[in-house]
């Protein structure tokens, strides 16, 4: 059986790469020595070009909405802690730590109910940033209720990332490509409940007497 110690520098990400455990745990089990520290984990799937992330936040609710269940040997991971904290590890394993793949910084993630009438699971979900497609995920149900998860992707290097999430930069939601909600600003440091509904303008007229 073997023991990783593996120092985590906060605030902020953490990349590792590969993870070193063998037997894929669930990620609150997985992550134990540093609870109450950590706050989002990411993990990256090249392969999915339509959402190559999967996420686990503590804050996100119901929980069921979290993407990233568990954490398997060898695959790449971010995680966002607190405080300065050493992560420790057991189990069976051969791997050392390397310096990080090429891909973009950990998006920032957006969740919640989607309410209105003729909304229905199956839907699409996207986010823009201008005129720059910058997430897409799909409506679900998700104990009675219909929600959303969605990961709008850092600006990066790659033709599909230009112009795409940094500080401050505001994002718009539209489900079946319908603008829904408030627009929200981009920020990657924890998960963000927004929910989405029609947004409805009021025309006030003047009361003409005489």
């Amino acid at each position: 059986m073997a023991s990783y110690n593996l120092p985590l520098s906060g605030p902020g990400w953490n990349y590792i790469y590969p993870y070193p455990v063998q037997a894929a745990r669930p990620v609150t089990e997985a992550l134990l020595s540093i609870s109450g520290y950590y706050t989002t984990v990411y993990g990256y799937i090249p392969t999915d070009t339509v959402d190559p992330w999967r996420v686990y936040d503590v804050s996100i609710s119901p929980t069921a909405l979290n993407d990233l269940q568990v954490l398997e040997f060898g695959e790449a991971y971010w995680i966002n802690v607190a405080a300065d904290v050493v992560l420790r590890l057991k189990g069976d394993g051969s791997v050392t730590i390397e310096a990080p793949i090429s891909f973009n910084l950990p998006p920032a993630t957006y969740y919640g109910a989607v309410i209105g009438n003729g909304f229905t699971a199956g839907m699409s979900v996207e986010a823009w940033i201008g005129n720059t497609l910058c997430g897409q995920s799909q409506t679900q149900w998700v104990n009675g209720q219909l929600m959303y998860l969605l990961k709008v992707e850092s600006e990066g290097p790659g033709a599909n990332h230009l112009g795409c999430g940094a500080a401050g930069r505001v994002v718009t939601f539209k489900v079946n490509g319908q603008i829904l909600g408030t627009a929200a600003l981009w920020n990657n440091d924890v998960a963000h409940r927004h929910n989405l509904f029609v947004v409805t303008t009021q025309i006030y007229l003047p009361i003409i007497r005489r």
